[in-house]
């Protein structure tokens, strides 16, 4: 990952305290999962319910041209601001922005986009979640699609993944499928140097971003084509959101496989060509969290992305110190893997919430920890200490 500016440190105390205050967190509890379920804010949860309850209240299912009896296209319209929202952020226009229910959602809409032909060909890495792990294994036994994976690096942006992508890369190979940070390790892949790779061959890019997007940044390189995440981890927001971001060349060659009613435009106008990523969105869905996540990247926007991720970067590095160099640390910023054995990871997951009510995620690969923006270094250093000293005690 490349270096970022780093704040100074009492920028970053005032950074932690404005999210500690956001944080509906139990104080009793040293939360240090947020890569699971990030938690979400506290000003999106009152939002979510507050617009959740007067539309209800104004009978949602009503669409009349008058105010009061409106909430369904209030709803509509609220949606397509979340959608405006999210371009700002990522720097591009609205039509590459799809809203999803999640990082799995986006996945698989890109998937179903592509038309599928037995003999095809993806390149994907050894250590995706599910999401895509599941969704491409699926692909294989019911089209016929032969999945090659490579290696995931071992290091911060190691030129690796895109040298074995290269050299994976045949005529049939119509896409090439990975995280931008691993689920497992918190090791950064190098996006644009896999892109480059594949640029010119033809086969589309899709990134499954659910531990890059709030983490890592600039999240879209050149020659990415689908880059998907989820709303409840690292963003903040709550649970059944998500955004897809779709290229120019994707939204060309590519059709998705739902259809339904179409979305509506912050000017009450059907979004109903095909042009846009709004064709990846189909049917209902829970406009209040919708408005919510956009509640969340409000919040957020306080701070340059410069500074959030140089935020983590500083709390990663004050959690190895206070490990005091018990266990191989693998990844950067906010995501890190304590590697041991399973066995290992699950007798120290569970002395450290006994002992010391934290939560960790236990791995086949080591202790997986995630650190909220709320973290100070000093409390970074502190837990890592109380984590190292609960497993000496297990």
């Amino acid at each position: 990952m490349s270096p970022a500016p780093v704040p100074a440190p009492s920028s970053r105390s005032a950074l932690a305290r404005a999210w500690r205050e956001e944080m509906p967190l139990d104080p009793g509890v040293v939360f240090l999962n947020p890569g699971t379920l990030g938690g979400t804010l506290r000003r999106a949860l009152d939002e979510g319910e507050r617009l959740r309850r007067a539309w209800v209240a104004e009978g949602a299912g009503g669409a009349l041209d008058a105010p009061g009896a409106d909430a369904y296209e209030r709803m509509r319209r609220a949606a397509d601001g979340v959608r405006r929202a999210f371009a700002d952020w990522l720097g591009c226009g609205r039509r590459h922005v799809a809203l999803t229910g999640n990082a799995t959602d986006g996945v698989h809409h890109a998937l179903a986009s592509i038309d599928w032909r037995p003999g095809d060909r993806v390149i994907s890495t050894d250590q995706e979640h599910e999401a895509l792990s599941r969704a491409l294994d699926r692909l294989a036994a019911r089209r016929g699609v032969v999945v090659d994976r490579v290696p995931f690096p071992e290091g911060e942006e190691d030129g690796a993944l895109a040298r074995a992508v290269a050299a994976r890369l045949t005529d049939r190979t119509r896409l090439v499928a990975f995280s931008h940070v691993s689920c497992r390790t918190g090791v950064t892949a190098d996006v644009a140097g896999v892109a480059r790779a594949v640029a010119g061959h033809g086969a589309l890019v899709l990134v499954d971003g659910a531990h890059g997007a709030g983490t890592r940044w600039p999240l879209l390189a050149e020659g990415v084509d689908f880059y998907a995440f989820p709303g409840h981890k690292w963003l903040f927001g709550p649970v059944g959101t998500g955004v897809l971001w779709v290229s120019a060349r994707a939204l060309e060659e590519t059709e998705p496989l739902l259809a339904g009613a179409p979305s509506a435009g912050e000017d009450g106008r059907d979004l109903d060509g095909m042009d846009g990523a709004w064709r990846y969105e189909a049917g209902t869905r829970d406009w209040a969290a919708v408005a919510a996540l956009g509640t969340a990247l409000a919040f957020r926007r306080r701070w340059r992305e410069e500074e959030i991720v140089a935020h983590y970067l500083s709390l990663g590095e004050a959690f190895r110190r206070g490990l005091g160099g018990r266990w191989t640390v693998l990844g950067a910023g906010p995501l890190l893997l304590l590697a041991m054995a399973e066995e290992e990871a699950w007798s120290v997951a569970r002395a450290a919430w006994r002992r010391r009510r934290m939560v960790v995620k236990a791995t086949p690969l080591g202790i997986r920890v995630s650190l909220g923006p709320w973290w100070t270094e000093e409390e970074a250093e502190g837990a890592a200490a109380a984590l190292a000293g609960a497993a000496a005690e297990a």
